[in-house]
C-alpha cells in the first residue's frame, strides 16, 4: 500500500480521514473530516463516525440514506472521494476524466461537490453516485490512473465511509457558537 497523500492522515490501516473544508468565507465555512478506505477490501469502520454531512448534497435528505449508518461500510457506500486533484486541473476538466459528463456514464452521477484540504496546490471531489456497484466501479478504474502521459500526478479514488463536521463552524468570517 502507497503512503497516504499529504492532506489525509491515518486513523487505521485501512482507513484515511481527510481534513476538508468548503464554503464562502464571507458567508459560511463547512470543516470537518471525511473517513475513505485505503484498502482494497470492504470492511466495517470499527468506531461511531456520528452524523453524516448534509452539505455535500445540499440539503437533500436522502444523501444520509446513502450510508448504512448502523454499519457503515465502504461496501454499501455509493460515495467517492477524490482525495488529491491538482489545482492546475479545472473541475470541469476532472468530471470529463471520471465520465460524468460522458454519454454512457453520466446517468451514474447524482452529486459532485468541490472541497478543499489542507494544500491550497490541490483540491478534494466527493461524487455521490447511484449505487455502491457504480462506485465501486469508478473507485476501480480510476485509482491509480494518471491525470495525463505529461505530468506526474495520479488519480486517488477511496470509497467513503462518513463524514463528521469540525466544531466551531465559520459563519461570516466568526466562529459559531452554541445557544
Amino acid at each position: 500500500m502507497s503512503s497516504p497523500p499529504p492532506c489525509a492522515s491515518p486513523v487505521d490501516k485501512d482507513i484515511e480521514r481527510f481534513e476538508y473544508w468548503a464554503g464562502n468565507p464571507d458567508v459560511e465555512i463547512a470543516h470537518g473530516h471525511i473517513y475513505v478506505t485505503s484498502g482494497p477490501t470492504a470492511r466495517s469502520v470499527p468506531f461511531d463516525l456520528g452524523d453524516v454531512l448534509e452539505d455535500m448534497a445540499g440539503a437533500q435528505p436522502s444523501f444520509e440514506a446513502s450510508f448504512s449508518l448502523n454499519a457503515p461500510s465502504s461496501a454499501s457506500s455509493c460515495v467517492v472521494l477524490a482525495g488529491v486533484v491538482p489545482c492546475c486541473m479545472p473541475v470541469p476538466e476532472f468530471l470529463e476524466f471520471v465520465g460524468a459528463f460522458g454519454d454512457e456514464t453520466h446517468r451514474l452521477f447524482r452529486h459532485c461537490r468541490v472541497l478543499y484540504g489542507r494544500s491550497p496546490e490541490e483540491y478534494l471531489v466527493a461524487m455521490w453516485l447511484v449505487s455502491p456497484e457504480a462506485a465501486a466501479q469508478l473507485v476501480e478504474r480510476f485509482d491509480g490512473r494518471p491525470y495525463n502521459s505529461i505530468e506526474p500526478g495520479v488519480c486517488r479514488m477511496h470509497r467513503v465511509l462518513g463524514c463528521s463536521p469540525k466544531e466551531g463552524q465559520l459563519a461570516g468570517g466568526k466562529p459559531t457558537t452554541s445557544s
